[in-house]
């Protein structure tokens, strides 16, 4: 997940490049990671992004060949019940310290993206396989538990499918699948 986090980083700030905005501008108007990952993402260099890509890249093959054998790959969509919208993901600390990314090395500036993210990647540790493999995915709500928060499944699916993942959500959706209370 760091290389996720290094590309993230490094594609932010370019996006912002590109836009041709001023530090203060953004600061100003975008969520502190955000901001964050502008900052940390201009200290991001050739070579940690280009290892970045590299590793997404070995990864896609990977999950290519693991497709040849298997049409679909199942897991849980989190390891968790979704957190509620008022649970709080990255401490008063992190978030102080986001703040103040400019103040921090660029080493630093990377390790504090991964520990402000480290507590939402263990509530959904599983959906980042398609994010740095490329592949379709979907996540099906399967259950919905007695304090009203959903768990579902994830399906993946080869390159270039997603027409089978649409059925599988069609399948499951014609056959009532769908666990919600009333």
């Amino acid at each position: 997940m760091q290389t996720y986090y290094t590309m993230n980083a490094g594609e932010t700030a370019t996006m912002f490049a590109n836009m041709g905005l001023d530090d203060q501008t953004i600061h100003d108007n975008v969520e502190p990671l955000t901001w964050a990952l502008n900052i940390t993402g201009k200290s991001v260099t050739a070579v940690q992004y280009s290892q970045a890509l590299a590793f997404w890249d070995q990864t896609a093959a990977t999950m290519d060949h693991f497709s040849t054998q298997y049409d679909l790959y199942l897991t849980p969509t989190t390891a968790f019940q979704a957190p509620r919208i008022d649970q709080q993901l990255v401490s008063d600390e992190n978030m102080e310290k986001l703040l103040n990314i400019k103040s921090f090395s660029p080493n630093e500036r990377l390790q504090l993206i991964w520990d402000q993210w480290l507590p939402a990647l263990t509530i959904s540790p599983f959906t980042q396989l398609a994010n740095i493999s490329g592949q379709p995915a979907i996540s099906l709500p399967t259950y919905v538990g007695d304090n009203g928060l959903p768990l579902g499944v994830q399906l993946m699916a080869k390159k270039g499918r997603e027409d089978l993942l649409l059925q599988i959500g069609r399948l499951f959706e014609n056959a009532a699948k769908f666990k919600f209370k009333a």
